[in-house]
């Protein structure tokens, strides 16, 4: 029913109803948002345990006795061109993709609260338009409005928040992996600094 004089405004009541009406309830007061929120929640989840089977690949390829990482930069330098050249054109190809995928995830995590909050605030000035033409105004009026405008908010937190341990996470796998790289270049320059010794004695 459309709000009238003496009537709050509609927001999801939550005694006595089953958990997939309450659920319901929550999504059709939200409004809209609803959707993108859910889509943005997906995709972050979606890309982090792709991102993550990735980088433990990764990792797990690195710390072999003998990385195809290394073998590629060997058959380059074969090839005639400079150590550091080698390493940092295959350290680019190599490490870019996790780069940007770790940085997309960031930036739709941070996106989910801003969104939300866009909610809340399309939601309050819907709640003032609709009170201003109220000529009775009651708390319940206000508060049930106020109510249904933060949901987009809480659902937008409820989604950064826990996306928020997955960045962490996914950012220190990908500092270990940065890590490791930084050792084998280490080693590869001692090994070609020994190489030159040998070959010029």
């Amino acid at each position: 029913p459309q709000p009238g004089a003496g009537s709050p405004l509609p927001y999801p009541a939550t005694g006595g109803q089953p958990m997939t009406d309450r659920l319901l309830a929550y999504i059709q007061a939200a409004g809209w948002l609803t959707l993108p929120l859910a889509l943005i929640t997906f995709v972050i989840w979606y890309r982090y345990f792709l991102l993550l089977n990735s980088l433990r690949s990764e990792l797990r390829e690195l710390e072999a006795e003998n990385p195809a990482f290394i073998r590629r930069i060997t058959q380059a330098m074969q090839s005639g061109q400079p150590f550091p050249r080698a390493f940092e054109q295959e350290k680019t190809r190599q490490m870019s993709p996790f780069a940007g995928a770790l940085n997309t995830i960031t930036a739709l995590v941070v996106a989910a609260p801003l969104l939300g909050l866009l909610g809340t605030v399309q939601g309050i000035i819907e709640t003032f338009v609709v009170i201003s033409g109220e000529m009775q105004v009651s708390a319940s009026h206000f508060g049930g409005g106020i109510s249904r405008a933060l949901i987009t908010t809480q659902i937008g937190l409820s989604a950064a928040i826990p996306g928020t341990f997955a960045v962490a996470h996914l950012r220190r796998l990908y500092h270990r992996i940065q890590n490791r790289v930084a050792l084998l270049r280490s080693q590869l320059a001692i090994k070609n600094a020994n190489l030159a010794i040998l070959g010029g004695s």
